[in-house]
């Protein structure tokens, strides 16, 4: 059941990896942030900080390099946790939910990233925080980092939620046919107060 329609381009992840060999060069995680808020501690212990797309391109302190790696992805109602290990298979990265059990784990998206101009991690990442209205959190264990998508609203009473919606569109619409039966049975009275006896 999808209970979330997106744009064009969403979803991605990051996580893992320490040190990764890129073209001979290695490439390397910046350093721990001194300012970004804590936001809670991941299932092992590590204190889980606010990710910002700003802070981790080269030279800043969240800098990952994997985020510049790309993600290819076309489909329709998957549920975010699908997307996620879908984007491991493809990038070895991970991403997680924080807390894990999130409701937002069954919220169903749909992915279509450009295969001609793939979007690196990095703004699929952005673009699904925007799109769902969450935030990403990131955890470091040496140079190791993992990404978390932060629980919000979103997920939370989902099947409530949807009832609600359904509900209310029930109403609508049999309110809009009483509102036209009633019109036109009075122009009918009208007209037929018209007509010659």
């Amino acid at each position: 059941m999808c209970l979330l329609r997106t744009r064009s381009m969403l979803l991605a992840l990051a996580l893992s990896v320490c040190v990764l060999a890129l073209g001979g060069a290695e490439r390397s995680l910046g350093a721990d942030p001194g300012t970004t808020a804590q936001v809670g501690k991941t299932a092992d212990g590590q204190p889980l900080y606010v990710w910002e797309p700003s802070q981790s391109w080269p030279g800043r302190p969240q800098f990952d390099p994997r985020l510049d790696d790309s993600v290819t992805f076309w489909s329709t109602g998957i549920p975010l946790s699908d997307v996620f290990a879908a984007v491991h298979e493809q990038t070895g990265v991970e991403i997680g939910f924080f807390p894990p059990d999130d409701q937002n784990r069954r919220v169903c998206v749909n992915v279509y990233l450009n295969p001609a101009a793939p979007p690196t991690l990095r703004e699929v990442m952005v673009q699904l925080g925007w799109v769902t209205d969450c935030a990403f959190a990131y955890a470091r264990d040496g140079k190791t980092m993992s990404y978390h998508l932060l629980s919000t609203s979103l997920g939370s009473g989902v099947e409530q939620k949807m009832r609600a919606e359904a509900i209310a569109f029930s109403a609508a619409h049999w309110s809009g046919q009483t509102e036209d039966q009633q019109r036109k049975a009075r122009l009918r009275d009208e007209l037929t107060a018209r007509l010659p006896d």
